[in-house]
């Protein structure tokens, strides 16, 4: 089984993940040589990127012929649904490709990774039923400067450097974005989270900022690199879930 998550959504480099690169005019590229094109184009507001049609599509996880199963973790801002379901029909039953929107928290997606690498035990079936399941008892918060770039298309969009932005606390309802409060980081982050391992259990995903964040050795975090998406917006993206009594 392989696990396959579109690199829009980070470059998350763990083990037994294949990170899906971006699709340009010119072919697959990985995000990094892509915003580096961009630097030599002053007055581009947005990256070359581009959607995957059903062929190239069908390129991509033909090449991947060494897994029978696999479990693809794809941004709907970015990869169209649609799409995905004519492929799941053009692989079968040579492979079997199960699909799971990851819409604006990363730390939902790497909370998933987290804990699909426990069940790979069971089929690509069964695995996204768990996923589903821990999908419904989780708590999801991001804290950035720009709240607006997470809810909206703007996937492609460059976004220039703020100096002394407030961050503002935003927290998942009902699958809308409410703004909680603004703040410094460390004021944000230790309103979320407990000082102690107690009731719950917690991710969070980083990017673009400076620093040891305030957080103790029960959270599991994951760095990712400075050229992930959104160009030049730090954020804090973080999960809880309920521990089971």
């Amino acid at each position: 089984m392989k696990l396959v998550i579109d690199e829009t959504l980070g470059d998350f480099q763990m083990e037994g993940v294949v990170i899906k690169p971006v699709n340009t005019k010119n072919g697959q590229r990985r995000i990094k040589e892509v915003i580096h094109d961009h630097e030599s184009k002053t007055f581009s507001k947005s990256l070359d990127i581009t959607v995957y049609n059903q062929l190239e599509e069908i390129h991509f996880f033909k090449n991947l012929s060494d897994a029978s199963e696999i479990i693809y973790f794809y941004d709907p801002f970015y990869t169209d649904r649609n799409v995905i379901r004519r492929l799941q029909n053009w692989l079968y039953p040579q492979q079997s490709l199960v699909s799971y929107p990851i819409f604006h928290n990363r730390a939902t997606l790497y909370m998933l990774l987290d804990k699909v690498t426990r069940y790979n035990h069971g089929s690509s079936g069964s695995i996204i039923n768990v996923i589903e399941q821990e999908s419904n008892t989780i708590q999801e918060w991001i804290i950035t400067p720009d709240p607006k770039v997470f809810y909206k298309n703007r996937i492609k969009s460059i976004h220039k450097k703020k100096k002394s932005k407030p961050y503002k606390l935003l927290v998942s309802e009902s699958g809308k974005a409410k703004i909680k409060k603004s703040g410094t980081v460390e004021e944000l982050i230790g309103d979320i989270l407990p000082r102690e391992d107690i009731g719950s259990k917690t991710w969070l995903v980083h990017k673009g900022l400076s620093g040891n964040l305030p957080i103790d050795d029960h959270v599991k975090q994951h760095r990712l690199e400075d050229y992930n998406l959104p160009v030049n917006v730090p954020f804090v993206h973080i999960v809880t879930q309920p521990t089971l009594n």
